[in-house]
């Protein structure tokens, strides 16, 4: 009988389980009311009063005429997405961009997914991250970054309340994963504390996520109008739920929920009565925007917003007779955690599948990937920052020897270019032609190469095509480029002499790349067989380094632009680094399958950690 009723029990239970989800109307959303009601927000003057908050000014997505604190410079910092990969490789990069004295000159961050960590929490603690303490600050953060989030969160979301919560209300799994990252990295902040306008080491900050159903709108920008848009108060809202949002993986965490309160105008309301709640659903920001660039260059174009004459009403309207200034100088570095070109670990299998694929194929994942890989290359083509196949290919390919590894092409990248992309059209100057002018704001496929303008008789800003762009040098600094960059060697006489990569030294980028490379999109640092998690982060830190500091063709050119733009950067920052990274990190491995038969070629590029070598004597 006892087993009849126990039986029963766990039956009814698996039964609330599976059909319970979602039934109590708990844990819907974070996000507060604008305006206490709907019907205050009819009011244009209540409604200005509560969204034209200048204490939210590092969260706007566009600068405003009325502001008075537009940068002279602009300066952006985009980070991909990645999971810890990306996390690690964006505070790395931003610890030698900090060096360099060129981090406190950032006007703005934007981040998505994974690299939405270093980004939030640089924006909030930023100010204290400089001299003697900066570098125990960095040193903690570099600690905090470290932490196995994805067990951390396994391990809660299994517990009994948690599994309850998530099964009977509208909680769910990434609320879960917000927790954490709050606990770990945000100690409760919302974004109120990202209070005034930007300033040395205090950005602005801008998380990117993916709106469903958005369509061609899907990109969603966690700032202050995308929440007024939805009748919501950003200031109140959790940073770590944004950084969540950005980093909601399909398949590995639910969409994160956002309470959109109608603003509509009052003639309306009399008509049809109040309009009833919606929501807005959102996953990981990667196919809106993996690198996080659109939305810096939105903002960089704003800087040229249209300013009334003297005396006119700061508005915007057909009968509103507008100035038209140029977009200020604009440069921006996109650390970019992605690794191309290194075959997945299974390439070489007859059969990927694990033992859950069995049951629920995972291959979904991917496709995933294989879309984010080609968003992001089709971005770089067209700022002119790849070099890959059927796009100028080399005609001849460099061919390398690798100890133990046979031979390796590397791709050559270009990692510095120049590109213009339009100005949204209410931006425009008055008298363009109609045909000049941008119809929306999907900047991706309209960036091209920067030109000048044709000659002098079009130095009119009403009547050059060129005064409808905006205009930015990019820096792209990542994971690919390390194994083909130039170095510069010291010479006897003291002088510096770009040269050539020796085998050792590219050996030990080749390694260095293969290992990054296979640590796993995931909230963990895990990798190839062998690897522990300080090695694999130590190894991503050598990356950043050699990807910065050792570049010094890239490096010279975009310090070079920050002093002819007025910002002053470090002295090493115009000093050629000797190439050090051997000394740095010892990267030792091996193939992960044996040579193919008569010969000294591997089956495949994925590696595991051996035991270094003792030194001899």
């Amino acid at each position: 009988m006892i087993r009849k009723v126990t039986l029963a029990g766990v039956i009814v239970a698996a039964a609330l389980v599976c059909f319970g989800c979602g039934q109590i109307p708990m844990g819907t959303s974070r996000n507060d009311r604008l305006c206490p009601t709907q019907v205050d927000c009819t009011d244009q003057t209540d409604f200005t009063r509560h969204h034209a908050d200048e204490k939210l000014a590092r969260t706007r997505s566009e600068f405003e005429p009325k502001d008075g604190f537009q940068p002279k410079v602009f300066v952006g910092l985009a980070i991909s997405g990645g999971g810890s990969r990306a996390a690690n490789f964006g505070l790395a990069a931003m610890e030698q961009l900090e060096q360099l004295g060129m981090l406190q000159h950032v006007t703005a961050i934007s981040s998505t997914s994974g690299g939405g960590l270093p980004a939030a929490y640089y924006a909030l603690n930023g100010a204290q991250m400089q001299g003697k303490q900066g570098e125990k600050l960095w040193a903690e953060a570099k600690q905090r970054m470290a932490h196995d989030f994805r067990d951390e969160w396994l391990l809660n979301w299994l517990l009994p309340w948690n599994l309850a919560k998530t099964s009977f209300t509208h909680a769910d799994r990434s609320e879960v994963m917000a927790d954490i990252f709050d606990k770990r990295l945000f100690n409760g902040a919302t974004f109120s504390q990202l209070s005034g306008p930007p300033s040395p080491r205090r950005p602005m900050w801008i998380a990117n996520a993916t709106r469903i159903g958005g369509g061609s709108n899907a990109l969603f920008t966690f700032t202050e109008e995308s929440f007024r848009d939805i009748g919501s108060d950003l200031s109140s809202f959790p940073v770590s739920a944004a950084v969540m949002a950005s980093a909601a993986f399909p398949g590995a965490f639910n969409s994160m929920t956002l309470h959109r309160y109608p603003l509509v105008p009052e003639v309306i309301l009399e008509k049809r009565g109040p309009f009833p709640d919606g929501y807005v659903h959102l996953m990981d920001g990667g196919p809106a925007d993996n690198l996080g660039v659109e939305s810096l260059l939105k903002l960089a174009s704003s800087t040229a917003y249209a300013t009334p004459i003297p005396g006119q009403a700061p508005a915007f309207g057909p009968d509103v007779k507008l100035q038209h200034q140029p977009p200020v100088p604009c440069f921006i570095i996109v650390v970019d955690g992605y690794p191309d070109g290194v075959p997945d670990r299974s390439d070489f299998s007859p059969d990927p599948r694990g033992f859950k694929d069995h049951l629920l194929d995972t291959n979904f994942v991917s496709a995933f990937d294989a879309f984010l890989a080609r968003r992001r290359n089709d971005f770089l083509a067209l700022a002119g920052l790849r070099i890959g196949e059927g796009l100028m290919a080399p005609s001849v390919p460099l061919y390398v020897p690798m100890k133990g590894f046979g031979r390796y092409y590397p791709r050559p990248a270009s990692r510095f270019s120049t590109v213009e992309f339009p100005l949204p059209a209410r931006l425009q100057p008055r008298d363009m032609p109609a045909s000049e002018g941008v119809a929306n704001l999907d900047l991706l496929p309209q960036i091209r190469p920067a030109r000048p303008c044709p000659d002098a008789r079009h130095a009119d800003p009403y009547t050059c095509r060129a005064k409808s762009v905006a205009v930015c040098s990019v820096w792209h600094i990542d994971l690919d480029g390390i194994a083909s960059m130039p170095v510069a060697r010291k010479q006897a006489d003291g002088t510096w002499k770009r040269t050539s990569l020796d085998d050792e030294a590219f050996d030990y980028r080749i390694r260095l790349r293969w290992v990054t490379a296979q640590i796993n999109t995931d909230f963990k640092l895990i990798g190839p067989p062998g690897c522990s998690s300080q090695f694999l982060q130590d190894a991503v830190y050598a990356a950043a380094r050699v990807a910065i500091r050792e570049d010094d063709q890239h490096r010279l050119a975009a310090c070079d632009w920050f002093t002819r733009n007025g910002l002053v950067v470090a002295p090493s920052c115009k000093e050629p680094l000797e190439p050090i990274g051997q000394r740095d990190l010892q990267v030792s491995i091996a193939s992960n399958s044996p040579p193919i038969p008569g010969t000294q070629r591997v089956r495949n590029q994925a590696v595991k950690c051996v035991a270094p070598a003792e030194p001899e004597g």
